[in-house]
Formats: structure tokens, C-alpha cells, sequence
């Protein structure tokens, strides 16, 4: 749409787990959420525990997803839903501890602790999470999980990643948008995940899953060296 010499982007219209997400999210807290967030499952083409065994793999992302609908809290708390899990998790920013009643918020809990190891600042905020990747099939629910929790926190508070954790401030653009992830903060933000997963939850894992989580696309596999 043009109005003079404006251009008007058109945002893109929420994905059906995306509007569940928010739909969660406001019958559990209240209120809209200010951010909704979504990352894909993945699936082997080729290659198995090879990606941490110095081997090729191939994968693809699949139509299914992860959701995470979010907004900012004042009172230092960060409190989680689910509609997979009937546990409600709530904590300070600084206990970041697992919860043997809520096993399923550790892969958040992870991913935060591993972006405060990275430097990153964050408060408290309100989350509701809604998934269409089938747990325990395979397909890196928990991945998707993580990479969602680590583009929610960049939504709320914008920073960027580097290899040597040095970050910086972002700049949203007028319709309120951040820049898109480049490839170099998409490695970093895998390697964020993966840490989060075998430093935090004590899953030996590889880079994978958020690599395919992060880099996939309609109609192409994704090679990983």
C-alpha cells in the first residue's frame, strides 16, 4: 500500500498456532500478549547423532511448530503456560533452577541461563507456549522450544549475537519490527540452544536441531557440515 511517498509494509497475518498461542495467552493472564514468536520442528533426511561425530547430515524443517506469545512483567517474575502441560511454572529472573514438577520449563529456563552467560539482559515477562510438533516423535519439539524462548527474549529486549558475546542494541523499524537474524547470529543462536540443552537439561546433543530450527525454509533441505 502507498499513501504519498509512505510505503506501508503489510505485516504478516499469524499462523494458526501463533493465534492459539495468543489465545492461550490471554485467557491465562488477562491481557493480549505484545509478541508472538514461532519456530519449526526439523526432520533427518540423512545422518543420525552425526552432527556431533564430526559427520554430514541433511534435514529439513517441517510445517509444524512451536509458538510462544509474551509480554514484559514488572514485578521480576517470569511465569509460563503451556497447553501440553498442566504444570504452570512461575520464578524470579535470577532462580533459574530446575523444577522436577515442571520438567518442560527447564528447556526455557536453559535458554535463558545461557543468554545471561552471553551477557544478555533480561526482566521478567508472562509466556504462553502452543505447539503442533508431536512430543517424543522425533521431530525436536524441544529445540523448537528453546530457538522460540531465545527469539521471544530478542523481541522483548533486542540484542545481537556475536561469537564473542559482545552484544548490542537494536533499532526497531517504523511498523515495529526487528532486522532479521543474520546467518552468523543464527550459528549463535543455535550454539545458545544446544548449550542450553546439555549444559542445563543434560541432553548430549548437537547443533541440529536449532541449526534446522533456524535456517530452514520452504522447499529446501539443509546441509550441515
Amino acid at each position: 500500500m502507498v499513501i504519498g511517498h509512505w510505503v506501508i509494509p503489510r505485516l504478516p497475518r499469524p499462523s494458526a498456532p501463533m493465534l492459539e498461542a495468543q489465545t492461550l495467552f490471554k485467557k491465562q493472564f488477562g491481557h493480549a500478549p505484545t509478541h508472538t514468536v514461532q519456530a519449526p520442528g526439523r526432520l533427518e533426511l540423512l545422518g543420525n547423532h552425526t552432527d556431533y561425530n564430526q559427520g554430514l547430515v541433511l534435514a529439513l524443517a517441517v510445517d509444524r511448530f512451536v509458538c510462544m506469545a509474551v509480554s514484559p512483567r514488572r514485578d521480576g517474575r517470569i511465569e509460563i503456560v503451556s497447553s501440553a502441560f498442566p504444570e504452570k511454572e512461575s520464578f524470579f529472573v535470577h532462580e533459574l533452577t530446575r523444577n522436577p514438577a515442571a520438567p518442560w520449563a527447564d528447556y526455557i529456563k536453559g535458554v535463558l541461563a545461557e543468554l545471561r552467560r552471553r551477557k544478555i539482559h533480561f526482566s521478567g515477562f508472562s509466556a504462553a507456549v502452543h505447539g503442533t510438533i508431536p512430543l517424543g516423535a522425533g521431530l525436536a519439539s524441544s529445540a523448537a522450544l528453546e530457538v522460540a524462548t531465545a527469539l521471544a527474549v530478542r523481541q522483548l529486549h533486542p540484542f545481537t549475537l556475536t561469537p564473542t558475546h559482545a552484544t548490542a542494541l537494536l533499532q526497531r523499524t517504523r511498523d515495529g519490527s526487528l532486522p532479521p537474524l543474520t546467518a552468523g547470529e543464527k550459528i549463535e543462536f543455535a550454539k545458545a540452544c544446544q548449550a542450553a540443552e546439555s549444559r542445563f537439561v543434560g541432553v548430549n546433543c548437537g547443533l541440529l536441531d536449532p541449526i534446522s530450527s533456524l535456517f530452514g525454509k520452504a522447499f529446501h533441505a539443509i546441509e550441515i557440515d
